[in-house]
C-alpha cells in the first residue's frame, strides 16, 4: 500500500510539472499561450487556441516574456530557450486590433541578460554579444564590452541599424 501511494504521488507530481508548464498571457485582442504536445515536447505558441504561424517552438523550453503596447498594437516577446550553444532566441509577435499576427525573424545575440525598453512607437532591446564558452579572459572581456541594439517598430527588426531578414 506504501508502494502505491509513494507511485501515486510521483505520477501526479509529474503531470502536475508536465501542465503546469503551459502559460496563458492575455493581451488587449486575445491570450497567447504555451502548449507542449506530442508534436511539440519543447512546448509551441498559441493565439486564441491556434497555432502561431511560422511555429515558435522551444528548443528547451518556450516563454513569453510580456506584451507591449505598440501604436494600437500588442506585440509579445516571446524567448525560445535553447542549449549551451545558444541559450536564448528572441521573437516579437505582434497582434493587431483586427487580431491579425505578424511573427518577426528569430533575433538575439544568444544571451539571456536581456533589457528592454519599450515606447509607443518603438521596443529596443541591448544585450551583450554572446560568443559560447571563452578560449580566454581577456577574450570574455572583450565580448563583455560589445553590446547588441535590436530595435522592433512593428514592422522590422533592425540589428545595430541593419534590418533582419527572416531565414528560411
Amino acid at each position: 500500500m506504501f508502494y502505491k501511494t509513494i507511485l501515486m504521488l510521483i505520477i501526479s507530481t509529474t503531470w502536475m510539472t508536465a501542465h503546469a508548464s503551459e502559460s496563458k498571457v492575455s493581451s488587449r485582442y486575445g491570450k497567447f499561450q504555451i502548449k507542449e504536445s506530442q508534436t511539440y515536447p519543447q512546448g509551441a505558441l498559441y493565439f486564441n487556441q491556434k497555432l502561431v504561424t511560422p511555429v515558435i517552438e522551444g528548443n528547451n523550453g518556450l516563454s513569453i516574456e510580456n506584451i507591449y503596447k505598440l501604436q494600437n498594437n500588442d506585440v509579445a516577446l516571446v524567448e525560445e530557450i535553447g542549449g549551451s550553444g545558444c541559450p536564448v532566441t528572441l521573437y516579437f509577435v505582434k497582434v493587431t486590433p483586427t487580431k491579425q499576427l505578424t511573427v518577426s525573424p528569430a533575433f538575439g545575440s544568444c544571451s539571456d541578460l536581456i533589457k528592454v525598453s519599450a515606447q509607443t512607437n518603438q521596443i529596443v532591446i541591448t544585450m551583450p554579444d554572446f560568443m559560447g564558452a571563452p578560449e580566454s579572459e581577456e577574450q570574455e572581456r572583450q565580448v563583455a564590452k560589445h553590446k547588441m541594439t535590436y530595435i522592433y517598430d512593428g514592422n522590422v527588426v533592425k540589428e545595430n541599424g541593419k534590418i533582419l531578414k527572416r531565414s528560411e
